[in-house]
């Protein structure tokens, strides 16, 4: 039941259903009268696998998706402009719902002792991904230090990218199942600030995490990140290694710009709450439920 602590997966469609909501890119239940069908963004269009099959295999639950949900959510107006222009999803058909930031991300944790002694930059997310752009964070890192006496760059990731300078600190249970994020709290507090280079995110969710922690970001210009950000991380063109490997070293110099983005990041990520999702969604809900009534 809606509202209830307490919910079980569903394996089947009940025979009285008013909405079947379908979480997570795609449409995995049959039945009921009134389908609304998350998908978060549309990468794998936007970054298709070379092999065929691959392709197909990623490709197809979006698909069905969206030819199959009456009504679609999506966690930013960058990928409702996406789901319409690769997908065919109707514009009027998809609400934006900014996903929230856990109550348990604030500013003043202490970094993990591998990191307590050390300046460094951080970046969440996959290095060997293309999306992710990490090859061309790592050039502008090397450019903005070529030696070593600048900081480390953090990679949070289940892949090693074994370069230099670079310190792996690989994902654990703690980093998956949420908790109470003591680990990530602290890498997120301790680091002079977090690189998202991304050529393509649906959200970003290290954006505001980064921000409510009251660390600053510098962000790509491309995709949803700056409509996440909007004026409180340093935004740059996600080609030029040049204008990132000035700006990290800009922030690294400048305790007075550290100190203004903290202060625009904990504003900015004012705006997202998972009480307001969770509200806009039953909205969606409730007003699909009413389609489907006889």
């Amino acid at each position: 039941m809606l509202g209830s602590s307490h919910f079980t997966v569903a394996t089947r469609v009940p025979e009285k259903c008013d909405v079947v909501w379908h979480p997570w890119n795609g449409i995995f239940l049959r039945g009921g009268d009134v389908h609304v069908c998350t998908i978060a963004d549309a990468a794998p269009f936007k970054f298709p696998a070379d092999d065929p099959i691959h392709r197909m295999h990623e490709q197809a639950p979006f698909v069905t998706a969206a030819s199959g949900a009456d009504r679609v959510l999506t966690f930013s107006h960058a990928s409702q402009q996406d789901l319409t222009a690769l997908l065919n999803v109707p514009a009027e058909s998809i609400s934006v719902t900014y996903l929230g930031v856990d109550d348990s991300l604030v500013p003043g944790s202490m970094p993990p002792p591998e990191l307590s002694h050390q300046q460094y930059i951080l970046f969440i997310g996959d290095p060997a991904e293309p999306r992710k752009n990490f090859e061309l964070l790592y050039r502008a890192f090397r450019r903005a230090w070529p030696g070593d006496d600048g900081p480390l760059l953090a990679v949070l990731s289940q892949r090693d990218p074994a370069l230099e300078r670079v310190l792996h600190l690989k994902s654990d249970a703690e980093d998956v199942e949420g908790k109470e994020n003591v680990r990530l709290r602290g890498l997120y507090s301790g680091a002079i600030a977090t690189a998202v280079p991304s050529l393509y995110e649906g959200f970003g969710m290290p954006v505001i995490e980064s921000m409510a922690c009251g660390t600053p970001v510098i962000a790509a210009r491309s995709s949803s990140l700056p409509e996440i950000a909007g004026e409180a991380a340093l935004l740059e063109d996600a080609h030029d290694d040049v204008a990132w490997s000035e700006a990290l070293k800009r922030v690294a110099a400048d305790s007075s710009l550290r100190a203004t983005l903290r202060e625009l990041g904990l504003q900015n990520v004012s705006r997202f709450r998972w009480e307001t999702c969770a509200d806009q969604s039953l909205a969606v809900f409730a007003a699909a439920a009413r389609r489907s009534m006889p």
